[in-house]
């Protein structure tokens, strides 16, 4: 019968015609719910989910004539669920479980109860060289060519999953 807490937050930052930054957050404690939850429909455990992200156009860092477009997309996104009651004795407080236990084991503890997720991402998409010369386009042109790869990075655990890591690559010619 303990409330609780919970907030969102977002900001977005502008660089002109670089690019844009996006951060953004959301936690809430165990305890909070709407005034319309009974006290077992409150969360009972401790969140927080954390996001950056940004598309920034690097060729604007390159001189002109070089005619590069190289769009980048970059994002890293991470959540944490601590449970209140440890997921294995489901009557026992996590924290009283940390206590009770030995210092030599109570990361391994706190790590096999808590649920985490992260995923990392790295996308160039449409990568070319623009036409600065003027002339006409033809088929057989650099110009004519884009190039896109993917990255993504995810990393979770849980008190059922002990690692699931999974990387994947991709890449394209258009």
């Amino acid at each position: 019968e303990e409330g609780g807490f919970a907030g969102l937050g977002r900001v977005d930052f502008n660089l002109a015609d670089l690019g844009t930054i996006s951060v953004s957050a959301n936690v809430h404690t165990r305890g909070f719910g709407t005034l319309e939850q009974r006290v077992v429909e409150r969360y009972r455990d401790d969140f927080t989910q954390f996001d950056v992200s940004s598309n920034i156009e690097l060729g604007k860092l390159l001189p002109s004539n070089t005619g590069l477009s190289i769009p980048v997309f970059a994002g890293y996104s991470q959540t944490v669920s601590s449970p209140q009651y440890d997921p294995y004795d489901m009557d026992i407080k996590l924290k009283e479980k940390l206590s009770a236990s030995p210092r030599s084991l109570r990361d391994s503890i706190r790590k096999t109860a808590v649920d985490f997720t992260s995923v990392k991402t790295l996308n160039f998409t449409n990568v070319r060289k623009n036409k600065t010369n003027g002339s006409a386009a033809k088929i057989y042109d650099i110009e004519s060519v884009d190039v896109s790869y993917s990255y993504i990075k995810t990393e979770s655990r849980n008190p059922l999953i002990e690692k699931n890591n999974v990387t994947k690559h991709r890449a394209a010619i258009g």
